[in-house]
């Protein structure tokens, strides 16, 4: 009787272990399509905010902020997702051209490797409109 409450004990924790989405060997990719690192300064109409994360195991919480810097911070998106995908991309466009010449944004990207979040995967880039 002893033998199979041990056996049962190990099969659960043994299981709970494989399906756990806390898993050491997780990897977070995070491809910034656009804006373009590099990228200063961008014409106002159609500006194109994506970004492709690929996961060696699973997604788990993703943050996309993008915003105009200056006194007031403009946030012109806030994303908070909570997946166990693989994959998951983000994509829109923007037309900034009621903003002032000269007036430039920060957008802010951070990607949860494991579900407590205590190691994450981050991307940011800045540019201004023409």
């Amino acid at each position: 009787m002893r033998l199979q409450i041990l056996f049962c004990t190990l099969l659960c924790i043994g299981l709970l272990s494989l399906f756990s989405c806390n898993r050491a060997e997780n990897e977070i990719e995070i491809s910034l399509v656009a804006p373009m690192t590099g990228d200063s300064t961008v014409q106002c109409k159609d500006v194109m905010i994506s970004a492709n994360f690929a996961a060696l195991e699973t997604n788990h919480f993703i943050r996309i902020n993008f915003h105009s810097e200056g006194i007031d911070i403009d946030s012109l998106i806030f994303w908070d997702v909570h997946d166990h995908e693989q994959e998951t991309s983000y994509e829109q466009i923007f037309d900034l051209c009621s903003y002032p010449s000269g007036t430039c944004f920060h957008l802010e990207i951070d990607a949860c490797i494991d579900h407590e979040c205590t190691r994450s995967e981050t991307r940011d880039v800045s540019f201004c409109i023409e």
